[in-house]
């Protein structure tokens, strides 16, 4: 089974929710799964850097 995973981040705290054995999020697993936490958020930064980027460039084309 493959595992799914739900990461949440928000007023300084951090969630982990595995979907497959829990899918009422009722069970947070951060502080057990710190590896998976870590690669959830540098995928998360690196989306978040993305659509910056993409951001800045639709502005600076339509400013022109």
């Amino acid at each position: 089974m493959t595992e799914n995973w739900k990461l949440l981040i928000g007023g300084g705290a951090t969630f982990l929710f595995n979907l497959d054995t829990g899918i009422g999020e009722r069970f947070d697993v951060a502080y057990q799964r710190q590896d998976i936490v870590k690669r959830l958020r540098r995928l998360l930064d690196q989306w978040e850097a993305d659509v910056d980027t993409e951001a800045e460039t639709i502005q600076a084309v339509d400013s022109q």
